[in-house]
C-alpha cells in the first residue's frame, strides 16, 4: 500500500479529497487524516474539531477520518485549491448538418452565447471575490483577539514571576537576618531555613511549569501569526488574480460588442440593398406581367370577333347550300354578283366592329363538313389534314 502524505488525494468510500492534515488529534486518540473534500456540502466541518483547528478549509468541507482507511487515488489531476469554488468548463457545440440560420440571427445566437457565457464567469469571480473577503474578515477579528489574550496572559505571568523572585529575595534577606541575630538554636535555624528552602523549591518547580507554559503559548502565539499572514497574503493573491481576470473578461466582452454591432450594420446595408434590387426586379416583372394580360385580352377580344364572324359565314354558306338543293340554280352567276347584292363586301364587314354576343347562345355547326356540335376550327378533318401535314414535313 502507498504511504498516505499530505497533498495526496485519496478516496473515502464515493467521495475524492485532497489530505491537509495527518497526525494525533485531541478528540481521539490514533493517527487521523484530515480531508479536504472536493464537493463542498459534503464535509462536516472546517478543518477545526472543538475549537482546535487542524486545517484550513471552507465549511462542511472537511473530514476526518482514520489513515488505514483511506485509498489513495494515482492520477495527474491540478491539485485542488480550497479557496477556489468550480467553475463549470465552456460548453463545447458540436455541428449537425442542419439548414443554417440566415447570417444575422446566426451570429446573434453565438455572441448571446458568448456573452452569457462571460456574464457567468464574471458573476462567479464576484461570488468567490465577496466569499474570501467574508472569510478573511471572519478571520482577522479572531486572531487578533486571541493575540490580545496572549499578550495579557504573558503579562500576568511576567508579573506573577516577579512576585516569586520579590518573596525569594526577601526570604533570603530574612536569612542573612537571622545569621546575623545569631540565633542560638541551630536546629531552629535549619528548620526554618529547610521550610523556606522548601518553599523555594514549590515555587521554582512552579516558575519552571509557569515558563514552559508561556513557551508553548508563545509556540501558539507564532503559528497563529504566521498562519494568519499566510492566509492573509494567499487571499490578497487571489483577489488580484481575480480582478486582473475580471478586467480581462470585460475587456474582451466590449471587443465582441463591438464586433457584433459592425457586423449587424453590414448585414443591414447588405440587407437593405437585397430588398432594394428585389423591389426594382418586382416592378419589372409587375409592368412585363401588366402588358402580357393586356394583350393576352386583346387576343381573346379579337378571337371572339372572328368566332362571331365565323358564325355567320357559316349561316350564310349553310343558306346557300339550302337554296341550291331546293332549286337545283345557283343564284348568283359569278362571285361579282353575289357581292353586288349585298350592301357592302366581305372586306367591309371583317373590318367592321361586330357587337359581342354570349357564346353559350350561338348554335355550334360546322360549315366544313356539315355536322353539328362543333364548330370549324375544332372539325376533326382539319386537325387530320395538320397531322398529314406534320408527317409529311
Amino acid at each position: 500500500m502507498n504511504k498516505i502524505a499530505v497533498g495526496d488525494k485519496v478516496q473515502i468510500n464515493s467521495l475524492l479529497g485532497t489530505v491537509r492534515y495527518i497526525g494525533a488529534t485531541d478528540f481521539k486518540a490514533g493517527t487521523w487524516a484530515g480531508i479536504e473534500l472536493d464537493t463542498v456540502g459534503l464535509g462536516k466541518n472546517d478543518g477545526s474539531v472543538d475549537g482546535k483547528r487542524y486545517f484550513l478549509c471552507p465549511p462542511k468541507t472537511g473530514l476526518f477520518v482514520q489513515v488505514g482507511k483511506l485509498t489513495k487515488v494515482n492520477n495527474h489531476q491540478k491539485q485542488h485549491r480550497p479557496s477556489t469554488p468550480h467553475v463549470p468548463a465552456k460548453v463545447a457545440y458540436k455541428k449537425h448538418n442542419i439548414p443554417l440560420p440566415p447570417p444575422k440571427r446566426m451570429m446573434s445566437i453565438e455572441n448571446n452565447q458568448e456573452m452569457m457565457q462571460l456574464q457567468q464567469r464574471i458573476d462567479s469571480l464576484e461570488a468567490e471575490n465577496q466569499y474570501l473577503r467574508l472569510h478573511q474578515e471572519s478571520r482577522v477579528p479572531s486572531l487578533q483577539k486571541k493575540m490580545i489574550e496572549l499578550e495579557t496572559l504573558l503579562t500576568g505571568k511576567d508579573q506573577e514571576i516577579q512576585e516569586k523572585d520579590g518573596k525569594i529575595h526577601k526570604l533570603e534577606q530574612i536569612v542573612a537576618e537571622v545569621k546575623r541575630a545569631g540565633i542560638d538554636s541551630l536546629e531552629m535555624l535549619e528548620s526554618v531555613v529547610q521550610n523556606y528552602q522548601n518553599q523555594v523549591a514549590a515555587l521554582e518547580e512552579a516558575l519552571s511549569l509557569e515558563k514552559n507554559k508561556t513557551r508553548q503559548l508563545l509556540q501558539d502565539q507564532e503559528e497563529l501569526r504566521k498562519a494568519g499572514l499566510e492566509a492573509i497574503e494567499s487571499n490578497e493573491s487571489t483577489l488580484r488574480e481575480f480582478e486582473k481576470a475580471k478586467q480581462l473578461w470585460q475587456l474582451e466582452k466590449i471587443k465582441l460588442q463591438d464586433e457584433f454591432k459592425q457586423r449587424e450594420a453590414q448585414l443591414m446595408q447588405s440587407h437593405h440593398h437585397e430588398i432594394k434590387t428585389l423591389l426594382q426586379d418586382i416592378s419589372i416583372l409587375e409592368v412585363v406581367l401588366q402588358s402580357k394580360m393586356d394583350k393576352e385580352h386583346e387576343l381573346n377580344a379579337s378571337l371572339r370577333r372572328e368566332k362571331q364572324c365565323n358564325n355567320k359565314l357559316t349561316a350564310e354558306i349553310k343558306n346557300l347550300k339550302f337554296q341550291i338543293k331546293i332549286n337545283g340554280i345557283i343564284p348568283f352567276q359569278s362571285p361579282a354578283d353575289y357581292r353586288c347584292s349585298h350592301r357592302w363586301s366581305f372586306r367591309d364587314r371583317l373590318d367592321t366592329p361586330i357587337e359581342e354576343e354570349d357564346e353559350s347562345d350561338l348554335p355550334l355547326d360546322c360549315a366544313l363538313c356539315g355536322k353539328n356540335g362543333h364548330d370549324i376550327i375544332h372539325c376533326s378533318i382539319l386537325s387530320e389534314n395538320q397531322q398529314t401535314n406534320m408527317h409529311i414535313h
